[in-house]
């Protein structure tokens, strides 16, 4: 068995969770983690947009936030990093998408409250799950059919 992701619970990290808008919460979502004095390390899952052309588009990601990169004093500021997935109900639309950005927690991270930031993205066509289902239904550019 290969081990990718192991969590650490500590005596100071407590379970949190929360429903926003944003990256921290894959669009209009929810988000749960482990949130400790100056980090907060979660999940989240939502939607990210709706058309009457291509319907819902849904996101799944996973991220991390810390507060003591730029004021170990201050639990305010915080910088984070977060890695997604999303699709919009096809088959072969698939993106993967990672950014970085900014945080400012008005109460602190560890205490309820508003939290405004931007987060600069990189998006990209997850191109495995998408050659995979061209091939299983023989769409892929270098499957073709024996024309008669």
């Amino acid at each position: 068995m290969l081990l990718l992701l192991s969590l650490t619970v500590t005596a100071s990290e407590i379970t949190s969770y929360g429903v926003g808008l944003g990256n921290s919460y894959s669009g209009l979502g929810i988000n749960y983690g482990l949130l400790s004095e100056t980090e907060f390390k979660y999940v989240s899952t939502g939607v990210l947009g709706y058309s009457s052309f291509s319907g819902k588009t849904y996101g799944f990601g996973m991220g991390w936030m810390k507060t003591n990169l730029f004021d170990s004093n201050t639990p305010k500021h915080g910088a984070n990093i977060y890695v997604g997935i999303m699709n919009d109900s096809g088959k072969y639309n698939n993106t993967a998408y990672i950014g970085a950005g900014y945080l400012y927690f008005f109460n602190g991270i560890r205490n309820p409250g508003k939290t405004i930031g931007f987060t600069l993205a990189i998006f990209f066509w997850l191109s495995i799950l998408n050659i995979i289902n061209y091939i299983r239904d023989n769409k892929f550019p270098c499957v073709s059919e024996a024309s008669e």
